[in-house]
């Protein structure tokens, strides 16, 4: 299964350097092949494009690059020299740069543009650059892949939507660079402009930054062969485009962090049918989550989740069974029972649906989501108790159902859960006494059962148990234990302490008895409470 497959520009020059000096006689067909594959990888820069990359890096302050090869030797210099900031073809041209990091402060290197045989250009991918993209840099006629990161980039050139060549185009623009906090109080903005359907090639389209404004254009929708569209973390406002719909090569829609993007999802995204990854988490999108993904078989990942959501679980979900391992639909206003055709989801292996208002019970079928690793469904209203076929669940790391209103007992087949590591049932009205089990599960570093109604004694858990025996005496370490707002009682046992390592221990607002145990030598305590014993 092909997992949130990211169209990437690969830059770089990695290449096996073969042995001239090697016996003949004794190489096999594949090296003599293998040879003459690597000998179009190893040849020298072209003089006038190792002229011009040596201005660039001056330009860029990248001039120790340039130790040792700032004269042309006689042979030239190597393309594979520079490692993975170049690529070169046969003939010795570059034609991918990678310009990882111009320190915060460059500006776009104009010398670029003379190196025409150009067809992969990233600037700023590791850090930033600032000022404009030239007006002409559609000198570069034979770029296909333009990935771009920086500040202050203002209004993109028209010139850049001339370029029909291009099949990816990145455009991150911010506001801000690393650790400045101080900025020109008007700072030039970016649009996506509506002729951006001119790039009639284009197949990944990322916008990114703070610095974007103004709407998502219908334009958009006219990039027939698009299959990556990324809009993230910018100023955009309005609606989502029904054009999107026509998009229908698309595998991956993300429209994320756009606070002023509101609206419902358009019904015509329903045709997007070839969709692997969809997100439109950290929006202000509104409205009932509509019946758009029966179609979507291909669907591997879906993130709804921080929005304005309402209504109840999306039944159409129930179709995606085929593919989907990744579901969020946490903090919206989703209402209603949570519907027991979950378990027929059994390629699941993250669900969130936390901070909605589900009511209702946990479903006895979860135990058929054999694959989870990650199940939360906190901060909602659900009642009843945990079922006992939580363990068969063995592959969950993560559990959480918190802020409910749970009942019963703390199941004793979660001494099944060999791969947990976080348990959180807080907030809950959950009786009776801490299973000792829980303490045998040698992966667990965090466990929160606080604002609770357990009673009994705190368990004997260390000595002969498995948890001393893999994490305390191997590791000593136990990031963080809360069983505070309960109804325990009794004597701490002395035990506890033979663990090496708390980060958090709350044992506050209960019923313990007996002196405060003294924090033993050598154990490292970062905070460690015993208030309000009653």
């Amino acid at each position: 299964m092909l997992k949130i497959t990211m169209l990437a520009i690969i830059l770089g020059c990695f290449i096996p350097v073969v042995n001239a000096n090697q016996n003949k006689q004794l190489e096999s067909k594949s090296d003599i092949k293998t040879k003459i594959v690597d000998k179009n990888r190893i040849v020298a820069i072209t003089k006038e494009d190792f002229l011009t990359l040596k201005r660039i890096l001056k330009a860029t302050g990248k001039k120790g690059w340039l130790k040792g090869k700032d004269k042309i030797q006689t042979n030239g210099v190597r393309c594979d020299s520079f490692t993975y900031m170049i690529k070169c073809d046969e003939a010795g041209h570059i034609i991918s740069l990678e310009l990882s990091s111009l320190h915060g402060s460059g500006s776009f290197p104009k010398e670029v543009l003379q190196l025409l045989h150009l067809k992969s250009l990233s600037i700023g991918d590791a850090s930033f650059f600032s000022g404009p993209i030239p007006i002409d840099i559609n000198r570069l006629k034979r770029l296909e892949y333009l990935s771009l990161r920086g500040t202050s980039i203002g209004k993109l050139p028209s010139a850049l939507f001339t370029m029909t060549q291009l099949k990816s185009l990145k455009v991150h623009n911010y506001s801000r660079l690393p650790g400045i906090k101080i900025l020109p109080k008007q700072q030039p903005l970016s649009t996506i402009p509506g002729n951006i359907d001119r790039l009639v090639n284009l197949q990944t389209l990322e916008i990114w930054g703070d610095n974007f404004t103004g709407v998502i254009p219908d334009s958009i929708g006219q990039l027939a062969k698009l299959k990556k569209l990324s809009i993230r973390g910018t100023n955009i406002k309005g609606v989502l485009p029904s054009k999107i719909g026509a998009l229908i090569q698309l595998q991956e829609l993300v429209v994320e962090n756009n606070p002023l993007i509101k609206g419902k999802i358009p019904r015509s995204f329903s045709k997007l049918t070839k969709l692997q990854m969809f997100s439109l988490r950290y929006n202000g999108i509104s409205g009932s989550i509509t019946e758009i993904f029966s179609a979507m078989k291909e669907l591997e990942v879906l993130y709804l989740n921080h929005n304005q959501f309402m209504g109840e679980f999306p039944d159409s979900i129930r179709e995606l069974k085929r593919r989907l391992y990744s579901l969020n639909l946490s903090n919206n206003k989703l209402r209603g029972v949570i519907p027991r055709w979950i378990r027929t989801l059994n390629k699941l292996e993250f669900l969130t649906i936390s901070n909605n208002q589900f009511t209702g019970s946990i479903p006895d079928t979860l135990y058929k989501l054999t694959q989870l690793k990650i199940l939360d469904m906190g901060y909602n209203k659900l009642s009843g108790s945990i079922p006992s076929t939580i363990g068969q669940m063995r592959k969950l790391e993560t559990l959480s159902f918190s802020h409910n209103h749970l009942a019963g007992q703390i199941p004793i087949s979660v001494k099944s859960l060999g791969a947990l590591m976080t348990l959180n049932v807080s907030h809950n009205e959950i009786t009776g006494p801490i299973p000792v089990e829980l303490f045998q599960l040698g992966e667990l570093t965090t466990i929160n059962l606080s604002h609770n109604r357990l009673t009994g004694k705190f368990p004997v858990i260390v000595g002969g148990n498995e948890y001393y025996k893999r994490r305390g005496a191997v590791y000593g370490t136990w990031l963080t234990l809360n069983v505070s707002h309960n109804q325990l009682t009794g004597v701490l046992p002395r035990s506890i302490f033979k663990i090496k390592f708390f980060w958090n221990a709350d044992f506050s607002n209960n019923r313990f008895k007996g002196k405060i145990p003294v924090t033993p030598k050598g154990m490292e305590v970062g905070k460690l409470n015993f208030e309000n014993q009653k």
